[in-house]
């Protein structure tokens, strides 16, 4: 019996020139892949017109397709760059299933990681998402799972991997770092909202798809290595470093007024004007005061969060007209 088929979707902007371990991370990222055991499955890269070297890169592998549009005036923001691939794909291809899948991804000891979460997707049909394990190189947990709320975050961050969350269950959401999401659940609970810049959009999403009576399902038994955020926050340029904090703010407010209550709102706003002032120190247990350290250029930070606060809130009087 043949496998169901995947489409994966990989968001991309210039990848090509962002470097682990000396090595462009779009080069491991499609070179690792071909590591996974599953077969019936097709790679597409939705590239946010990226100036670099990414579809020279993308070209040395056989069945990759590269899609791009020609102006950054159509097509920025992560989901809108999502969405353009998942509708690609939807059309051309009719895929059982599509794959959320980021560049700054590599296949680890687990091969098999992907015919688990097709496994754990086909026990039933109102299974709508499968998210999996995510670890830092390190064996420190990035993801497993979601918690949703005012300071939604993902579960496990920064522990180190001990089978603590080797298991299958129900979870209110999963990244789209890496998801497996049922093709029809695009059809009922729409597509990843493009007024988020960077981050919340699946957060978002995962509500969503909750309130069409889907379960979301996280497969601890699965796991892959994430290094979160080399396509943005450790970009090399200072520009798109910026650019992205100022995008992640206002994703965060937005999706605050989206779908959290009042209460809730107020405690999301004071998170991010602190988050200006100082953060955990990378992958700190546990997170007390003594592991905070202050960011750099904090009036910038505050002023840019005052802006984006403003800006969220354009967002969400525009959406509800």
């Amino acid at each position: 019996m043949k496998d169901p088929s995947v489409a994966v979707v990989i968001p991309n902007y210039n990848s090509g020139s962002i470097f682990y371990r000396g090595r462009p991370i779009l080069l491991s990222c499609l070179s690792s892949f071909r590591k996974t055991g599953y077969s019936n499955y097709r790679i597409i890269i939705a590239d946010n017109h990226s100036t670099d070297a990414s579809r020279k890169i993308a070209s040395h592998f056989r069945g990759v397709e590269f899609l791009e549009k020609k102006t950054r005036e159509e097509f920025s923001g992560i989901p809108r760059t999502n969405n353009y691939g998942i509708k690609y794909a939807l059309r051309k291809y009719r895929p059982d299933y599509i794959l959320m899948y980021n560049t700054d991804m590599l296949v680890g000891q687990d091969r098999q990681w992907l015919r688990k979460l097709v496994g754990v997707a086909e026990g039933g049909r109102d299974i709508g998402i499968v998210g999996c394990k995510l670890l830092f190189p390190g064996n420190i947990i990035q993801h497993a799972g979601m918690i949703v709320g005012p300071a939604a975050r993902n579960r496990g961050w920064g522990e180190r991997d001990e089978g603590q969350y080797d298991k299958i269950e129900d979870v209110p959401g999963v990244t789209a770092a890496l998801s497996l999401i049922r093709s029809e659940v695009f059809a009922k609970a729409g597509f990843f909202d493009e007024r988020f810049y960077n981050g919340f959009d699946d957060t978002d999403f995962c509500i969503r798809v909750r309130r069409e009576g889907y379960r979301i399902v996280y497969d601890g038994e699965a796991s892959i290595v994430h290094f979160e955020g080399y396509g943005s926050s450790n970009s090399p340029d200072r520009r798109v470093k910026d650019k992205s904090f100022y995008g992640y703010q206002t994703s965060y407010v937005y999706f605050a007024l989206k779908d959290l209550n009042w209460a809730n709102r107020i405690v999301a706003v004071a998170l991010q004007l602190g988050r200006s002032i100082a953060v955990w120190k990378e992958n700190c247990r546990p997170r007390c005061a003594l592991n905070l350290r202050f960011r750099d250029r904090v009036p910038w930070r505050l002023k840019t969060s005052i802006k984006a606060i403003l800006d969220a809130w354009k967002l969400y009087k525009g959406a509800k007209r």
